[in-house]
């Protein structure tokens, strides 16, 4: 609404074209109606830069016209009232927090529960590719020198490099990975040493 009001004013329509083209560039990722919780945070970027369009063209419109800028914030409050006090509103839900952590976290804490179980104070860990939160719950040192070995890590030398070091020098007493041809495969000679 904001945009259009800005667009009378100032009969400035390349304006608006130009400002929905990069809200629309700004949003790859868009978050599914149902992932909520689990990939929204991919278009907060998009609700920033929305915030900071409608914001700005209040600013411009208020130089011109204080009425409309005055009717348009008005109008901004009325609609985020609405939002947050609509019972429709994800904040509403009732949500049962221990069913969400379970599904969420227990294979996580299964496994790093069952690695602290039977590992002693100078046990470490090696966590491959994935499920990093295991090293909270195991409450283990890593062995790899740089604490984590994520996703990206089999792709910079570097950090390659530093793992099959360690698996040279200073193998893991407990590791966490893919055993069955992934990306975090164990080198060949270290893969009798692990179940």
């Amino acid at each position: 609404m904001s945009g259009v009001v800005y667009s009378y004013v100032n009969k400035r329509i390349i304006d608006l074209l130009f400002i929905a083209l990069v809200l629309a560039v700004a949003n790859v990722r868009p978050a599914e109606a149902n992932r909520t919780f689990y990939e929204s945070f991919h278009i907060s970027p998009w609700y920033g830069l929305i915030i900071f369009v409608i914001v700005y063209l209040i600013k411009k419109i208020y130089s011109k016209s204080r009425k409309k800028a005055f009717s348009l914030t008005v109008l901004t409050f009325i609609l985020i009232f609405y939002i947050f006090t609509n019972h429709s509103y994800f904040a509403y839900e009732k949500i049962d927090l221990q069913k969400e952590f379970f599904t969420n976290y227990s294979q996580v804490m299964g496994r790093g529960t069952i690695m602290r179980d039977l590992s002693d104070k100078k046990s470490t860990l090696f966590l491959d590719d994935y499920d990093d939160l295991v090293y909270f719950e195991a409450k283990l040192a890593p062995a790899y020198k740089y604490s984590w070995y994520t996703s990206f890590g089999n792709r910079i030398p570097r950090y390659v490099d530093a793992r099959d070091e360690m698996f040279l020098k200073y193998p893991p007493d407990f590791y966490y990975g893919d055993c069955k041809g992934g990306q975090g495969v164990l080198p060949t000679y270290i893969k009798d040493k692990y179940l």
